[in-house]
């Protein structure tokens, strides 16, 4: 009965039904024993494509591509929020630079970078997310203008694609 008044519902989803209603309870490969035996045929069709698996890159030398990101953590005897920024080399997975802020400004992440250059020299490509220091919506950044000026390119991930840097995300733990 359940069948014909909902022709969508599968196996589990009628044993789910009448464990919790007033009949007896089946279990899903009962509950498709009597299906099968009413005539109707089993046919398994995914509910969604599936993703394929997680593409794994790695730039093929030192300092081709560079990940950046920031980290936010609370300092509990100050009661205060504290930003880290890190850049991490994407071929070696070597922290090239650090800097520690009291607030998430374009100001931290350009003294951090400003520091690696110094001790590393300049990457071919940068990559961020859409964070405010990075990117802005009308013209360009201070970040993006400083990139330009030292001739590296800006590479930008997709919103809410956190796999993209998946490094240094894996990197704050």
């Amino acid at each position: 009965m359940l069948k014909e008044a909902h022709p969508e519902y599968g196996c589990e989803r009628i044993s789910d039904v009448l464990a919790r209603g007033p009949a007896l309870g089946a279990s899903p490969s009962a509950v498709a024993r009597v299906l099968r035996e009413a005539g109707y045929e089993l046919e398994e069709v995914p509910t969604r494509p599936h993703e394929g698996p997680p593409r794994r890159f790695e730039r093929g030398a030192p300092s081709q591509l560079w990940q950046t990101d920031l980290f936010t953590f609370v300092l509990k005897r100050q009661n205060r929020r504290v930003y880290l920024v890190g850049y991490l080399d994407d071929h070696s997975r070597f922290v090239v630079g650090m800097g520690l802020h009291a607030s998430q400004s374009t100001a931290l992440v350009l003294e951090a970078l400003r520091a690696a250059i110094a001790n590393y020299g300049a990457p071919k490509e940068i990559l961020t997310d859409n964070g405010i220091q990075y990117v802005t919506w009308g013209g360009k950044s201070a970040f993006s203008r400083e990139l330009e000026r030292l001739g590296i390119a800006q590479v930008v991930t997709r919103p809410r694609r956190l796999q993209t840097l998946g490094k240094i995300e894996r990197f704050w733990g």
